[in-house]
C-alpha cells in the first residue's frame, strides 16, 4: 500500500466521523441530513481509492472498486445543489414528497450507466496506481454536463446567499463554505482533469482527498459559527422581528437607534425613517422619554405604564410601555429599550365595557319594575287557576257521585288497537244488572265477559252510532223469574281529528212502562191512540 493508499484510507475515516458530529448536532435539519450524506459520499468515493492507487490489485477488484466508489461521485454533485437550496431555508425539516424522486433520478441513472460500462471503459496501471480511462459514449459528456450545472449553479447560490446575509455570522459562514469548496473544487478539477490534459499523462487523482478541505470547512462552519443550527443571535433577531409589540432601542441622548417591524407599523413609518429621530417627536411630548428614562436610571425598571399618543392621520392610541436601561461593560449607560404595546383595542373594549354596565344596570332596573309587576300578575293568575281547580275537582267529585250512584245504567266502551271493543268503565247500576261488581269491567274486552249473540248485539249498536248520531235500542235481562227492559242510547265520542273511538252508554229502566203499556193493551177502545213502545 503507497501514501496514496494510506491518504484515502485516513480520509474515509475522517469523512465518516465528520458526517457522524453532523448528524448529531441537529439530524432533524434538511441541511444536517444533506452534508451527512455528502460526507458519505466521499467516505465511499475514497474507500475505493484505497484500491485504485495500489498497483498491486488485480483488475478485477479495481473494477469492483470503481463500481463501488461510483455511488460517491455520480450522488454528491445533486446533493450539492440540494444544500445550496436549503441553505436559504435553513429551519426546513422535511422536504416535499416529490423532490425525493428528482434527486433520486439523475444518480441512479449514471450510475446505471457506469455498470453498463458506459462511463468509466477501463482501467490502465500507472506509476500512481490504475488510472480511469472514461468511455467515448455519449453517456461521458452528459456526465460532466451534469457535474458542470450542479457545481455552478449550487456555488452561485451559495455566493448568493453570502452577499445577501444579514448578520455577519450568516456572512462569516457562508464565506468559510465558498472558500473552502473553491479550493477543494479548483485541487480536484486540476488533478483529475486539467493536469492529464495539459502533460499528456496520468496524474494523480485526488479529488476525493481535495473534498476533505471543504468537509472541514462545513464542519468548522457548524461547531464555530453555529451553521446549520440555531444560534442566540439569530434567535433573538427572530423574536424581535416576529414580536406583535414594539420594540424601540434609544440611545443615551433620546434618539432611536433601531426598531423592529412592529415600532414601523404601529407608528406608520417605515424601518430606515425611524433611525435617528428624537423619541420625544415620535410619540409626542405627552409620553416623556427623556423624563422616564432619568426615572429608570434612578430606579430600574420601569412598566407597564399606560399613555395615549397622537399617531399620524389623526389616529390616537393608546400604549402600554415598558423601559430598562441598558449597560455596557463597565457598567456605564449604552442606552434604552423600550417595549411599546398597542392596547388601544383594549382601553376601547374597556370603555364600552363600561358604557355597557351603565346600560346593563338600567335595563336590570326597567327589568326588575316588569318581573315585579308579572310577578303580581302570575301571583293572581295562580290562584285565579287554584280556584278553579278547585272548583274542577269538586265537579268532578260530583258527577264521580252522580256517575256511581245513579240508577240509570251508565258504561264507556272504546276500541283497542286490535279493532276489539273494551269496558273502559261501568257504574254500580250497570254492574248490578248482572251480579257483578264495577272492577269487573274495567279494562276487559266484551268478548270475554258477554256470550257472542251479546256481543254481536253491541258491536251492530255501535257500527249505527259510528256515524255521529246516538243510536237507541231496547235491551230486556231476565234475572230470576223477573224480567227487566231497558231503552238503551248509545252516544259516539267525536275526537278533534274526526274519528270515533269511544261511546258512551246509558240504560234507563222502562219496565213500568212496559207493564204499563201491556195492561192497556187488555183495555177495549181504540188502540191506535195508545203510546208504543220503544
Amino acid at each position: 500500500m503507497n501514501l496514496l493508499s494510506v491518504l484515502h484510507s485516513q480520509a474515509t475515516l475522517a469523512f465518516v466521523l465528520l458526517a457522524v458530529l453532523v448528524l448529531k448536532r441537529n439530524y432533524r435539519s434538511v441541511l444536517n441530513r444533506t452534508i451527512g450524506v455528502i460526507m458519505l459520499c466521499f467516505a465511499i468515493w475514497n474507500l475505493a481509492d484505497i484500491f485504485h492507487h495500489d498497483p498491486t490489485q488485480p483488475l478485477a477488484t479495481i473494477r469492483i472498486s470503481a463500481n463501488v466508489g461510483a455511488v460517491g461521485w455520480v450522488t454528491f454533485p445533486i446533493l450539492f445543489l440540494v444544500f445550496a437550496v436549503a441553505l436559504h431555508r435553513p429551519g426546513t425539516t422535511r422536504l416535499p414528497w416529490w423532490q425525493y424522486p428528482v434527486i433520486a433520478i439523475p444518480p441512479a441513472l449514471f450510475f446505471w450507466q457506469q455498470l453498463a460500462g458506459n462511463l468509466n471503459a477501463g482501467h490502465v496501471n500507472s506509476p500512481y496506481g490504475w488510472t480511469t480511462v472514461w468511455s467515448d459514449s455519449i453517456w461521458t459528456p452528459l456526465y460532466f454536463g451534469y457535474y458542470v450545472f450542479t457545481m455552478v449553479v449550487g456555488m452561485f447560490l451559495t455566493i448568493r446567499f453570502w452577499v445577501r446575509a444579514r448578520h455577519v455570522y450568516e456572512r462569516r459562514q457562508a464565506r468559510l463554505f465558498v472558500v473552502t469548496g473553491l479550493i477543494a473544487l479548483a485541487l480536484g478539477t486540476n488533478f483529475n482533469v486539467i493536469l492529464p490534459v495539459i502533460l499528456g499523462r496520468p496524474s494523480p487523482e485526488i479529488a476525493p482527498l481535495a473534498g476533505l478541505i471543504w468537509a472541514i470547512g462545513l464542519y468548522v462552519g457548524v461547531a464555530r459559527y453555529g451553521m446549520l443550527s440555531l444560534t442566540p443571535q439569530a434567535a433573538a433577531d427572530d423574536v424581535l422581528a416576529t414580536m406583535s409589540d414594539a420594540v424601540l432601542l434609544i440611545s443615551p441622548d433620546g434618539r432611536v437607534e433601531s426598531a423592529n417591524r412592529a415600532a414601523g407599523e404601529l407608528f406608520g413609518i417605515p424601518l430606515p425613517e425611524l433611525a435617528g429621530r428624537p423619541a420625544d417627536r415620535l410619540v409626542g411630548p405627552e409620553v416623556g422619554f427623556e423624563r422616564l428614562n432619568r426615572h429608570i436610571l434612578d430606579g430600574g425598571p420601569l412598566g407597564p405604564w399606560e399613555t395615549d399618543i397622537a399617531a399620524r392621520g389623526g389616529r390616537t392610541l393608546s400604549l402600554s410601555v415598558t423601559g430598562r436601561t441598558l449597560r455596557d461593560r463597565h457598567g456605564e449607560t449604552a442606552g434604552y429599550v423600550w417595549v411599546l404595546r398597542d392596547i388601544t383595542r383594549r382601553k376601547q373594549a374597556e370603555r364600552d365595557l363600561v358604557k355597557s354596565y351603565e346600560q346593563l344596570e338600567h335595563r336590570v332596573e326597567e327589568r326588575a319594575a316588569q318581573l315585579t309587576a308579572a310577578n303580581r300578575d302570575l301571583n293572581e293568575e295562580i290562584a285565579n287557576h287554584r280556584r278553579v281547580e278547585r272548583e274542577r275537582d269538586r265537579a268532578r267529585r260530583e258527577l264521580q257521585a252522580l256517575f256511581d250512584n245513579t240508577e240509570v245504567l251508565l258504561w264507556s266502551i272504546f276500541e283497542a288497537d286490535d279493532g276489539r271493543l273494551c269496558y273502559e268503565r261501568v257504574n254500580r247500576a250497570f254492574a248490578a244488572v248482572e251480579g257483578f261488581e264495577p272492577e269487573h269491567y274495567n279494562g276487559r274486552r266484551l268478548a270475554d265477559i258477554h256470550a257472542p249473540e251479546q256481543v254481536k248485539h253491541i258491536e251492530y249498536s255501535v257500527s249505527r252510532a259510528r256515524s255521529g248520531k246516538p243510536h237507541v235500542y231496547p235491551v230486556s235481562f231476565q234475572r230470576g223469574s223477573e224480567t227487566r227492559h231497558y231503552e238503551i242510547r248509545l252516544i259516539p265520542v267525536i275526537e278533534p281529528d274526526g274519528s270515533v273511538r269511544r261511546f258512551i252508554g246509558a240504560g234507563t229502566d222502562v219496565t213500568g212502562f212496559r207493564r204499563a203499556l201491556d195492561r192497556l193493551e187488555g183495555l177495549p177502545g181504540d188502540r191506535t191512540s195508545r203510546p208504543r213502545p220503544v
